[in-house]
């Protein structure tokens, strides 16, 4: 399942992809469930999601996978791959984000790509595409308060 979504923030972009690579435990904690999260190195952490789809409440562990900033294309690829054990259910979540420069700040493009198997996926796309999206729109407007309040926070001197 794809998830597409865009917000617009007021801060510049490379300034934006700064904030988003410096402090990215922060970013991560900006999707609606997350419990946990622990780096294992740089680009590596351990996390904990808990969400309700349905008459499910899952509790996913497992690996995000940070990729290098792309300054090219100003933006970064973020993947994760979790595990509720006790219902046997797994998510593959990637998730592209982009950044387009924009005169009043910079556009955040989010791109996910969803890969559900188990017991989740037996729910049915009919109540799984809603959670998604809305999972995702709520990650966006979490991450456009995060961005902005942090552009706001003066730079600590040396």
């Amino acid at each position: 399942m794809n998830v597409h979504e865009s917000i617009v923030v007021a801060v510049p972009g490379p300034q934006l992809q700064d904030i988003m690579a410096r402090r990215f435990d922060e970013v991560a904690r900006c999707l609606p469930g997350v419990r946990e999260i622990a780096a294992e190195d740089q680009y590596r952490y351990r996390l904990v999601v808990e969400v309700k789809v349905g008459p499910l409440a899952l509790s996913f562990k497992g690996l995000l996978e940070l990729g290098e900033p792309n300054v090219t294309h100003a933006g970064f690829r973020m993947q994760s791959h979790l595990t509720d054990e006790r219902t046997g259910s797994s998510v593959k979540l990637v998730q592209d984000i982009a950044l387009h420069p924009l005169a009043e700040g910079t556009e955040i493009v989010l791109d996910s790509e969803v890969d559900l198997r188990g017991k989740i996926a037996s729910l049915g796309w009919g109540l799984i595409r809603p959670k998604m999206r809305t999972m995702m729109r709520d990650f966006a407007t979490n991450l456009q308060a995060f961005v902005e309040r942090d552009a706001a926070q003066p730079l600590p001197s040396d």
